[in-house]
């Protein structure tokens, strides 16, 4: 074997060493759980680093949870789909297929379905990123313009119970423009107030896209105008997600799981129901809050 070959096969050597180390790492480093419920005084303990234990927390294997006196805590693996549940005061290990008490009584276990573990999966940091900007967009609204509050940008089980929009001072009336993918109008309206709602005798398909503007003439007379987009789900997606609605007693982390189904599946206006009802269960959680006020 010449200098030529030797060099290769060792640059390769080490290329290969390289990869194979970074995919260890990020493997290693990959989330293997969530926290699906907190209450109480828990903490996230990841080397020398100790932080406030949250909702939605990614947990990778290795994490250490500390547990106060009156502390609970669920945490849903994505692997192999359960649910841990311990109470405080406690310590325990997060690893890759179970939860480990260093100290304090044994966490509770439970299987879970694996289409609604998924969601929570998938429930990632940039989405967790893009609704705080979501939030902020929408509370950081300048004033004097036009802007519509909902249906905006969003996929709905059914046709939208109504159209809303902020008020314009000084404006008395809006123009209400409903149409279809193609443009063509499908309804129109005169509104004096800041919402509207689609007569019976306009009927929305399931699987299509519509687009609705409203039009005004500011405080100046100057014309105004806004417009938005939402769609319907298809008959058999919308019995799908329908199949895996939560009972009326179905738990918290239950619950929060099938708000986060929703949202990945694009459907902000019906996930937003279940974030309201799990923020107002758990006031104190700030990612809560966000969700159910964007």
């Amino acid at each position: 074997m010449n200098r030529a070959t030797g060099l290769l096969l060792l640059t390769a050597f080490i290329v290969f060493t390289s990869a194979t180390r970074v995919a260890a790492a990020e493997a290693e480093a990959a989330p293997v759980a969530m926290t699906t419920d907190v209450q109480g005084a828990a903490w996230l303990i990841e080397g020398s680093k100790k932080s406030k234990l949250g909702l939605m927390a990614y947990l990778g294997s290795g994490a250490t949870l500390r547990l106060e006196a009156g502390a609970r805590i669920s945490v849903t693996y994505f692997a192999m789909p359960r649910e841990f549940s311990l109470s405080g005061p406690a310590q325990a290990v997060i690893e890759a297929e179970r939860l480990r008490t260093v100290n304090g009584a044994a966490p509770v276990m439970r299987n879970l379905d694996q289409n609604k573990v998924a969601a929570g999966q998938q429930f990632t940091a940039k989405q967790r990123e893009r609704q705080t900007v979501a939030t902020f967009e929408m509370k950081a609204f300048v004033p004097g313009t036009l802007q519509l509050r909902q249906p905006v940008d969003t996929r709905l089980l059914g046709a939208p119970e109504e159209f809303s929009w902020r008020p314009l001072l000084g404006v008395k009336s809006y123009r209400f423009q409903l149409m279809d993918a193609q443009g063509r109008p499908l309804y129109s309206a005169e509104s004096t107030t800041r919402n509207l709602r689609l007569p019976e005798s306009v009927k929305l398909q399931p699987g299509q896209n519509y687009t609705w503007t409203v039009e005004a003439q500011g405080a100046a007379g100057e014309p105004q105008s806004a417009n938005a987009g939402f769609s319907l789900v298809d008959a058999a997606t919308a019995g799908t997600l329908e199949a895996q609605r939560p009972l009326t007693t179905a738990g918290f982390s239950e619950r929060l799981l099938y708000a986060s189904l929703l949202e990945n599946a694009g459907l902000k206006v019906a996930a937003q129901i279940w974030w309201k009802a799990l923020a107002s269960e758990r006031p104190e959680d700030e990612m809560l809050q966000e969700l159910a006020n964007r």
